[in-house]
């Protein structure tokens, strides 16, 4: 192999073979066989007669992995390389590049744009149980940070670091992370998100409310109560109002019944105001559900999607599945 594409296509071949619910490879090859080339197909066959063969395209890949880390600095071809190779690693080695591209984003006060977007498409490819809990958490907060400091300042890194934030906050909501720390997380990124929906740049504001949508869906640690006090709904107000009426007490009943009901009717409607489906961004989701259909495949669905979905006239349901597909014209029906 001269080339770490020629080592990349090797490696993904071979992943067919050791992927999925069967423990025999000629199974799992056998479920992935349409989409590849005859020769292809020979060669996997070649290597599954030869296992020496199969280990050393892994120790290439090892190799490189050592190597990298040795470098004193990161250049963008490095980069590039190495994260090809990502998918492919196994959980140590995956790990290590993962921490390196960690502590040099940290590290750096100029944001380094190739190594930002490495780690985005680190994560976004990282093969099952390579990432752990905090990660994610960890990756935010660098990025948030750096997006702190340059954001107002350069509008080329404002749209790279939003684009990552959104993508990272993304990733987020597909592993179901939850009780994000409201104080030291949750709440300084809304309040740097709610600086940039007035940025000048049409494309940090469509990337800051796409990000806006996804924070909404990760649940942070403040309980209902706090919620609900913090944004002045009265909740315990509203309690004490309804508590006669709550007690066996069947003679104030009849005398706080209309006064109970008004005050649970009010309760109710702010809570639907605050959690409900409504306040969920209906757009993101549908956005969300047209990535998934354009990366399957189902063409016709996305067709019916992007027509017929109850917020496709909304201009940033629209402006965002254009992003997905460039170039593909979207009309009002």
């Amino acid at each position: 192999m001269d080339t770490t594409m020629q080592l990349v296509t090797c490696a993904e071949l071979l992943a067919l073979t050791t992927t999925g619910t069967s423990d025999s490879p000629s199974a799992n090859l056998n479920a992935n066989i349409d989409s590849l080339a005859p020769s292809q197909i020979k060669w996997i066959q070649e290597m599954n007669d030869h296992p020496l063969e199969k280990d050393y395209v892994r120790q290439l890949m090892n190799q490189m992995v050592d190597r990298f880390v040795t470098l004193p600095r990161f250049c963008s071809e490095a980069i590039c390389e190495v994260v090809l190779l990502g998918p492919f690693l196994d959980k140590e080695r995956y790990r290590v590049i993962l921490s390196q591209f960690l502590d040099e984003l940290k590290t750096k006060t100029v944001l380094d744009t190739y190594l930002l977007q490495g780690l985005v498409m680190l994560i976004e490819h990282a093969p099952p149980f390579h990432l752990q809990a905090d990660d994610l958490t960890k990756i935010l907060r660098i990025v948030r940070d750096h997006l702190t400091d340059s954001a107002q300042q350069d509008s080329a890194k404002a749209i790279q670091l939003t684009v990552a934030i959104s993508k990272i906050l993304v990733i987020m909501v597909d592993c179901g992370v939850k009780d994000l720390q409201r104080e030291q997380e949750h709440k300084p990124l809304l309040e740097i998100l709610s600086e940039l929906r007035q940025h000048k740049e049409p494309l940090v504001r469509n990337q800051v409310e796409y990000a806006y949508g996804a924070l909404q869906l990760i649940p942070d640690d403040e309980t209902m109560r706090e919620k609900l006090t913090r944004n002045g709904l009265g909740l315990t107000a509203g309690l004490i109002k309804m508590s006669g009426a709550l007690k066996l007490d069947f003679n104030e009943v009849p005398d706080n019944v209309p006064e109970v009901w008004n005050n649970g009717r009010e309760l109710v409607a702010n809570l639907r105001q605050y959690f409900g489906s409504e306040n969920k961004n209906r757009w993101f989701l549908a956005v969300r559900q047209a990535e998934v259909m354009v990366s399957e495949g189902q063409l016709v669905a996305f067709n019916q999607l992007i027509c017929k979905d109850e917020c496709h006239l909304d201009p940033l349901f629209q402006w965002n599945v254009c992003l997905i597909q460039p170039g593909y014209s979207l009309r009002p029906v």
